[in-house]
């Protein structure tokens, strides 16, 4: 689902299931000035189905691991080994801080790990970082 068309053009994916965390990251990317075309995929089948069939490709994926449907693992390695999304960034967010989930994102081949933070503070610290570093800095594969 296409929520909005802003000033940069990168177009973002966020894969979650939680509706209260899906509306405060779309609070923190405007207050961070992430104010990019933002997809929503709520379970790990409706994520593969929408990059693979994705007229438009997700410039960067932000994907939790605890999904329904198909976890964030299985998620991460269709697309991985699929070649039209294997050069997509993807940024594991996700509660888990257990070292078996970080290693096992890592051999999967995500671009990063992000925890998620205990407060809004916390959070949009970490994304002003990201922007700063993914948005700002690097240059994007389908760029």
């Amino acid at each position: 689902m296409d929520l909005n068309q802003h000033k940069s053009g990168k177009h973002i994916m966020v894969v979650e299931d939680n509706e209260a965390d899906i509306f405060i990251l779309q609070e923190i990317f405007n207050e961070v000035g992430l104010n990019e075309k933002l997809s929503i995929a709520r379970n790990g089948e409706e994520a593969i189905d929408m990059v693979l069939n994705a007229e438009e490709m997700p410039d960067i994926i932000f994907l939790d691991i605890n999904l329904p449907k198909k976890n964030g693992f299985e998620v991460l390695e269709t697309l991985k080994s699929h070649p039209k999304s294997q050069c997509i960034p993807i940024i594991m967010l996700t509660t888990s801080t257990a070292r078996r989930d970080i290693e096992k994102a890592y051999r999967l081949h995500a671009n990063s790990y992000l925890s998620k933070a205990n407060s809004v503070d916390e959070l949009i610290d970490k994304f002003n970082r990201f922007k700063n570093y993914w948005i700002d800095n690097c240059h994007l594969p389908l760029d």
